[in-house]
């Protein structure tokens, strides 16, 4: 027992000292630049050390959290350095000098000196001191079949609606289509975490077939209906993140241990499959009764797929390309353009059924104000969505300080996630978040913050909501 103390007091001294290594090396990096100015050879020095303290703080992590190789720290390092680094060490390597993919080579070095910088502040969110008592919130076990309804009623109308337009992209579908499909998904993913945490209290999952067995048939009829038609309509993102939520609740449940390498290679087997998607342009092509677009869709989607840059890493070089989006996004922050946090307040705003078309039936809004992705399109004057970035939408919403302060949180949460994990003692709350989290982690970098707090509140509001109809039922 007093080994086990002084091995965790160990430990919380070793963070402490990392905490304040960063916290000066944060200092000395900011006052540096601001009066010496970002050169190349700063960056790349700036990279350098970068990359240090990510593996100091990988090392220290991994004495404390043994699901450190399957956690959001891990999960979302990778990615960030894929998004915001992998197209500048191409660049600076002269593996690929193709200076478009940055927009405005002038921004290369303040970008990249920028989003370096966001990085060690995620470092720091997430070794930040913090309260580690958890919980196990007293809720009984929460009747499933309200749920389970509603799903059913919002597949069978989604369906109905979409019966003429099966081929369509998902990125395609506008209107009450995509409103629904929305809702299908939300309430899809309430039912399968309301499930999961019905057999946590029941001590349920302890195997492969409970943990199948703990899911109704609904929901994998949903699944399947869902994926099948995402994947015809040449969709990955829905699949994924279904994917993702019923992986991490296995870790939970199972309690799963994954050495890094099994990750990495799972991680780019995925990469490959998602490339392969590309080239089929989507599987619906198989669906035709001819099969006569079989031939133009592999010869399109491998057109495409040679369109890929040369790089050190070239499975994730459709996702490190997003970096355009981001210098875009930093450039329009530089000459004074923002969007004054509206793409967070419409996140909110989307708790609301109908809440945006609402919004913009009494206030004429463009769809260049309601996210950053459109509005890096425009200010770019492209002729195809750019995407966005965390860090790019979050500069363009709030600016620096707002961005700095995202990025802590954004650490500080994944922190107190991943160490849910490895204790059985969890609150309701926190377990819901660790999901929506997890389902989104692989598109965050690429993405918004605001997906994340419209999926939480969202998912939140209908467990609640179930919740509530399941007591006042219950009493009469």
């Amino acid at each position: 027992m007093w080994k086990k103390l002084q091995y965790n007091y160990n430990c919380v001294s070793i963070s402490n000292y990392c905490l304040v290594y960063l916290l000066v090396y944060l200092i000395i990096v900011l006052i540096y630049n601001v009066f010496m100015g970002v050169s190349t050879q700063n960056v790349r020095l700036l990279m350098l050390t970068s990359i240090i303290n990510f593996i100091i703080v990988f090392i220290i992590e991994k004495r404390k959290n043994k699901y450190l190789s399957t956690s959001l720290f891990f999960l979302f390092s990778f990615l960030y350095c894929i998004v915001f680094f992998q197209k500048n060490i191409d660049y600076m390597l002269g593996i690929d000098l193709d200076e478009y993919q940055f927009y405005d080579i002038n921004i290369i070095n303040p970008a990249l000196c920028f989003s370096l910088l966001c990085f060690n502040i995620f470092l720091v969110g997430y070794i930040w001191p913090k309260r580690t008592s958890f919980i196990l919130t007293k809720m009984h076990v929460v009747p499933i079949k309200g749920l389970s309804i509603v799903l059913i009623i919002l597949l069978v109308l989604f369906g109905v609606l979409m019966r003429d337009k099966l081929n369509e992209r998902v990125e395609g579908i506008k209107g009450i289509e995509y409103s629904i499909f929305g809702h299908l998904m939300n309430v899809l993913y309430a039912l399968i975490i309301q499930q999961a945490w019905n057999a946590l209290l029941m001590k349920r999952m302890y195997t492969i077939k409970l943990f199948f067995k703990s899911f109704n048939l609904v929901t994998w009829l949903t699944v399947f209906f869902v994926t099948l038609y995402v994947l015809n309509a040449g969709g990955r993102s829905v699949v994924i993140a279904v994917l993702m939520l019923f992986f991490y609740l296995y870790i939970i449940f199972r309690k799963v241990k994954l050495s890094f390498i099994k990750v990495l290679i799972t991680m780019v087997v995925l990469a490959i499959i998602t490339s392969l998607l590309k080239i089929f342009g989507g599987i619906g092509y198989f669906f035709t009764p001819d099969f006569s677009d079989i031939g133009s869709s592999l010869e399109w989607g491998y057109e495409v797929y040679n369109k890929v840059h040369p790089s050190i890493i070239p499975m994730t070089d459709e996702l490190a390309r997003s970096v355009y989006s981001y210098n875009i996004l930093y450039d329009a922050w530089t000459n004074d353009h923002s969007m004054n946090m509206t793409s967070l307040i419409i996140s909110f705003v989307r708790l609301i059924p109908g809440g945006v078309r609402l919004l913009q039936y009494f206030y004429p809004i463009e769809s260049a104000d309601l996210n950053s992705s459109d509005f890096a399109t425009e200010y770019a004057n492209e002729t195809y969505g750019v995407g966005t970035t965390v860090i790019g939408d979050a500069l363009i919403n709030g600016g620096w300080l707002f961005c700095i302060v995202m990025i802590f949180f954004l650490g500080w949460c994944f922190s107190k996630v991943d160490y849910m994990i490895q204790r059985k003692d969890i609150t309701f709350n926190l377990f819901v978040l660790g999901c929506v989290c997890y389902m989104n982690v692989v598109f965050l970098c690429r993405g918004s913050i605001g997906n994340i707090i419209t999926n939480y509140f969202y998912i939140l509001m209908i467990l609640y909501l179930n919740r509530k109809i399941n007591i006042f039922t219950s009493k009469e």
